[in-house]
This record gives C-alpha cells, structure tokens and sequence, in this order.
C-alpha cells in the first residue's frame, strides 16, 4: 500500500469517527502530518530509532547543527558566538 493511500485510509478513518476533514488545515499541516504519520510507521514495523531517522532530516535545526558538527570551522564559529 502506497503513503497516499495509507493517508487516505487516515482521512476515511477519521470521517467514521465523526471528525470532518478540514481543507484548509490540511493544506497547512499535510506535508507534516503524512511526515510524522511515516515516521510513526517506521518506528513500528523497524524500532524506535527509526522514528527519528524519517523525521530528523526535515528538522531545519537538526540538519543545522549537523552541518556545524562536520564543519570544523563552523563548529569553532558556533562556539565564539560568530556567525556562521
């Protein structure tokens, strides 16, 4: 079964419980929510360190401070308090 179309048994799933489906939030938050939904999957089916490993590389900090951490420069930079 495609991502899409586990979200789509989500959506279905929710309009049995009588939660009505809401556009316009899910035009804001979809990307996040289909993110963390693959994120909960991962973390079922292969181990709790698999949640992360879907959900970190979205993570703007995260990745940032990855970047800082294989940079030597930047590293040094980040602890004087430098811009990067």
């Amino acid at each position: 079964m495609t991502g899409r179309a586990q979200l789509d048994k989500l959506i279905a799933f929710a309009d049995r419980e009588e939660l009505p489906f809401d556009q316009s939030g899910w035009d804001r938050s979809g990307e996040q929510i289909a993110l963390l939904f693959k994120a909960y999957l991962a973390r079922d089916l292969y181990g709790p360190g698999y949640f992360f490993e879907v959900l970190n590389p979205s993570d703007e900090v995260f990745t940032q401070a990855v970047n800082i951490l294989r940079e030597p420069e930047a590293y040094e930079r980040s602890l004087s308090g430098s811009n990067p």
